[in-house]
C-alpha cells in the first residue's frame, strides 16, 4: 500500500490496516490488525503505527510489526522506533533488534535473523526449528489452507527450511519427505500471497 506521504506498507496474510485518506499537519497514522512491514518516509512529522495494545513512533525508517494472539513483536530494520505499551512503558530500538511484548506482561528485547522476520515479504517461507505445530500454523495461515495431521509426531521433532514463492506440494514435500512422513492434499487452495 503506498501511502499519501510516499511510505509504503507490506500486508501479510491475514492482516488490516486502517488510515485516514490524507494526513495532518502534525501527525500521520495508522492502525494496524496483524502483520505488516513499513518504510516510513521522512517528514518532520512522526509517524504512528497503533495496535490493540502499543503505539509505535517513528520518523523514517523500515521496521516490521506482528500482532498475534499472545505477543506483539516489533523489528526494526533501520532507523530508530519508540514503542509505548499499554502502561506506558517507552522502548527504543536500534536497527537489528526486536522487541517482544507478551499478553501476560513479560517483555524483552532480542536481536533478529531478517529472512525469518521479514522474508514473508519477499515471498519466502522461513522454518526455523519450528515444532509440528508451528509448522504447520505456518502453511495453514501461508497457503489458506486446514492441515489435518494423522500421524502422532515425537515432541522433539523440528524442523528448519527455506522456501521462496513455493507451491504448497513442493513445501509439503519437502517437509514431510525429509521427515520420513507422508502426505495427500484433498484439494487444491487458491494462494493467498500475491
Amino acid at each position: 500500500i503506498n501511502l499519501r506521504d510516499q511510505s509504503r506498507v507490506f500486508l501479510n496474510a491475514e492482516s488490516e490496516i486502517q488510515h485516514p485518506e490524507n494526513f495532518g499537519i502534525d501527525h500521520r497514522w495508522v492502525k494496524l490488525k496483524g502483520e505488516a512491514f513499513f518504510e516510513i518516509t521522512k517528514n518532520g512529522r512522526p509517524f504512528r503505527v497503533i495496535t490493540s495494545e502499543t503505539e509505535i513512533k517513528v520518523l523514517g525508517t523500515s521496521f516490521n510489526v506482528k500482532e498475534e494472539e499472545d505477543e506483539l513483536s516489533v523489528a526494526l530494520v533501520s532507523g530508530k522506533v519508540q514503542v509505548k505499551d499499554r502502561n506506558g512503558n517507552q522502548f527504543e530500538l536500534r536497527p537489528t533488534e526486536m522487541l517482544i511484548l507478551k499478553d501476560d506482561g513479560k517483555m524483552y528485547k532480542t536481536v533478529f535473523d531478517s529472512l525469518e522476520i521479514i522474508g514473508w515479504k519477499e515471498k519466502a517461507l522461513v522454518f526455523n526449528s519450528n515444532s509440528i505445530q508451528e509448522v504447520r500454523r505456518k502453511i495453514e495461515k501461508w497457503y489458506a489452507v486446514e492441515v489435518r495431521p494423522k500421524a502422532v509426531v515425537s515432541d522433539d521433532w523440528i524442523y528448519s527450511g527455506v522456501y521462496h514463492d513455493e507451491s504448497l506440494e513442493n513445501v509439503l514435500k519437502g517437509i514431510f519427505i525429509t521427515s520420513g512422513m507422508k502426505f495427500s492434499v484433498v484439494s487444491q487452495p487458491q494462494l493467498k500471497h500475491n
